[in-house]
C-alpha cells in the first residue's frame, strides 16, 4: 500500500532540543498508511491542544474519510487488514478487547464507518475536553512569566517615577476616590490605547516566521512530539512559512492575537499595581491615607498596623494602567520586536507545528497512496497587490479576444488573447502561485484562437503546454483544478486526431477565456 515505515537514519535519528538543520525532502517520500495516520493524528492533537482549536472539526473529517478510504481500498486489494491498521493507528493506547472489537465492527460493514468512526474519536473529543482548558491554563501561566521575565523591560525605572506620584497628596485626591464610575472609565480608556498602539492590523507581521525562525521556536519541544515533527518535515512539510487558514481558522488566530496582547498589557498593568500596593502598604498608614486621599476606607488590617485600603487599591490600579500605556506609547521599534516575540512565542510555535500538519494533511495521498479526496488546507498564494494593474490588463486583453472572436474578428482576437498570455508568461515566472492558473487559461483559449486559423501545429503545442501547467497545479491542489485538467486533455486529445473543437461547446462560447 504505502512502502515500508521509514528506517531511523532517513530521519537522522531522534530529533533533540537544536534547531532542525535544513534538509532537503526525498522525491517520493513512502509511508504506511498506519504510521502516517498515527503521527498526524498526534500532531493534530498537540496543535489542538495548545491553541489552534478550529483544527479539530477538520482532523476530525479528515480521520472519517481516510478511514474510510483505507479500508475500501484494502478490501478490493484483499492483502492486508486496513480495518486493524487504522484502529492500531488511532487507538494504540487502548486495551486490546476494545481494539479488536473496533476493527470487526469496521471490517463488517454493518454500522456506516462514519457514525462509527465518531464513535472511536470520542475519547479522544472527552479527553480534549480536559486536556485544552488545563493546558490553556498552563500556557497562561507560562505566558504571564515569559512578559515578566523578558517582555517588560521599562518597568522598574517606571516604577520608580511613579512612586513619586503616588506619594503626592494631588495623585491621591484625583485617583485614589475609590473604584467610581471615573476610575473604570480610566482604567479602561488606559488600556484600550495601550492596546490599540500594541497590534498591528495584519496579525501576520507579528505572527509569521521564516524557516530560520521557525526552527528556534521548535526548540523545547518535548523529544517524542519533535521526533514525529522532524519524520514530517524531512519528508517536505515545512514549519514555515506559517500556513494562513481558512476564514474561520483566520478569524480565530486574529482574535487569539488580540486577546494575547491584551492579555500581556493586564499582566504589565497587575505587575505595576502589585509593585505599588506593596509600596504603599509598607509605606502609608491608615491616617496618613485620610490625610493624602481625605476619607479611607479599610479593607484589611494586617499585622503591625499596616492596612489595605479601598484609596490605595484604586490609586495603585489607576497608576498599573497608566503605566501598561506609557510602556507601549514609549516603546522604540526594537523593543516592541522583543515584547511582542516574547509574548507571542508559544502561540507561534503552535502555529508552526500547524503549517507542519497542514503540509502533511494535503499530501496524504502522495505519501501513502491512500486515494483519499480532502479539500487542501493550504490555498494558492494570493497575487501581489503590486503586480494589480499588469495583471487586470492582460485579464481585459483575455476578454477582448473573446469578444472579437464573437464578431468573427479572428485575427485581431488571436493577437489579443497572445499579448494576454505573454503577460501572463511574465507574471508567472516571476510568482508562479498566484498566476499559473491564468497562464494555463490564456494558453486554452491561445490554443483555440490558433485552431480557428487552421494553424494546428501551434495551437496543439499551445494546449500541451497548458495541459502541463494544469497537471502540476492538479497534483497539488485537486479539487481545485482537476476539471480545468480534464478540459484541456478533451482539448489536446481532439487537436491530436485531428478533429474539429467547435462542436466541444455552445456557438459563440467554444475557447473563451474565463471571464
Amino acid at each position: 500500500m504505502g512502502g515500508n515505515r521509514h528506517p531511523a537514519e532517513a530521519f537522522g535519528g531522534l530529533m533533540t532540543t537544536a534547531a532542525v538543520p535544513e534538509q532537503v525532502p526525498p522525491e517520493n517520500p513512502q509511508w504506511t498508511a498506519d504510521t502516517y495516520l498515527s503521527d498526524l493524528n498526534k500532531i493534530a492533537i498537540y496543535t489542538v491542544t495548545r491553541g489552534m482549536v478550529p483544527l479539530l472539526a477538520t482532523h476530525t473529517r479528515f480521520l472519517v474519510r481516510f478511514t474510510n478510504a483505507l479500508i475500501k481500498e484494502q478490501k478490493k486489494e484483499k492483502e492486508q487488514d486496513g480495518a486493524g491498521k487504522a484502529t492500531d493507528a488511532l487507538t494504540g493506547g487502548w486495551p486490546k478487547w476494545s481494539q479488536r472489537l473496533i476493527a470487526r465492527w469496521l471490517r463488517s460493514g454493518r454500522m456506516p464507518n462514519g457514525p462509527l468512526m465518531t464513535v472511536v474519536l470520542f475519547p479522544y473529543l472527552l479527553r480534549l475536553v480536559v486536556l485544552v482548558p488545563w493546558l490553556i491554563a498552563w500556557s497562561v501561566v507560562k505566558g504571564s512569566w515569559d512578559v515578566l521575565r523578558k517582555g517588560i523591560r521599562g518597568v522598574p525605572p517606571l516604577i520608580t517615577a511613579l512612586v513619586v506620584v503616588f506619594v503626592t497628596s494631588d495623585a491621591w485626591r484625583i485617583l485614589g476616590t475609590g473604584f467610581t464610575v471615573r476610575f473604570r472609565v480610566l482604567v479602561v480608556v488606559f488600556l484600550l490605547s495601550s492596546l490599540l498602539f500594541l497590534v498591528r492590523w495584519n496579525c501576520w507581521d507579528d505572527i509569521d516566521a521564516k524557516r530560520r525562525e521557525a526552527e528556534k521556536l521548535l526548540v523545547g519541544v518535548r523529544r517524542t512530539n519533535m521526533a514525529r515533527f522532524r519524520r514530517l518535515m524531512t519528508c517536505g512539510a515545512p514549519p514555515a512559512p506559517i500556513v494562513r487558514p481558512s476564514i474561520p481558522g483566520t478569524i480565530w488566530v486574529y482574535a487569539t492575537y488580540w486577546l494575547l496582547c491584551a492579555f500581556a498589557l493586564v499582566v504589565s498593568a497587575l505587575f505595576v499595581s502589585g509593585t505599588l500596593i506593596l509600596i504603599g502598604v509598607i509605606l502609608i498608614s491608615k491616617d496618613e491615607t485620610k490625610t493624602l486621599a481625605g476619607s479611607v476606607h479599610v479593607y484589611q488590617t494586617l499585622p503591625g498596623g499596616a492596612v489595605i485600603t479601598m484609596q490605595l487599591l484604586s490609586l495603585s490600579f489607576s497608576l498599573g494602567a497608566f503605566a501598561a500605556f506609557f510602556l507601549v506609547a514609549a516603546q522604540k521599534p526594537r523593543d516592541r520586536r522583543v515584547f511582542m516575540a516574547n509574548m507571542l512565542r508559544r502561540y507561534r510555535r503552535d502555529l508552526v507545528v500547524y503549517s507542519i500538519y497542514c503540509h502533511a494533511h494535503d499530501r496524504a495521498h502522495d505519501w501513502t497512496h491512500v486515494s483519499v479526496d480532502v479539500k487542501p488546507l493550504i490555498r494558492p498564494a494570493r497575487r501581489p497587490a503590486r503586480l494589480a494593474m499588469t495583471f487586470a490588463r492582460a485579464r481585459r486583453r483575455a476578454r477582448l479576444s473573446n469578444q472579437l472572436a464573437d464578431l468573427g474578428r479572428q485575427e485581431d482576437a488571436l493577437a489579443a488573447i497572445q499579448d494576454a498570455a505573454d503577460t501572463y508568461r511574465e507574471l508567472a515566472a516571476a510568482h508562479p502561485d498566484p498566476f499559473c492558473s491564468d497562464l494555463a487559461a490564456s494558453l486554452n483559449s491561445l490554443s483555440n484562437r490558433l485552431a480557428d486559423l487552421g494553424r494546428r501545429e501551434e495551437a496543439l503545442a499551445a494546449i500541451e503546454e497548458a495541459v502541463t501547467i494544469r497537471r502540476e497545479l492538479a497534483a497539488r491542489w485537486p479539487r481545485a483544478y482537476r476539471h480545468e485538467l480534464e478540459e484541456s486533455l478533451r482539448v489536446a486529445a481532439r487537436f491530436e486526431h485531428g478533429q474539429d473543437l467547435r462542436p466541444l461547446a455552445p456557438p459563440g462560447s467554444a475557447g473563451r477565456y474565463p471571464t
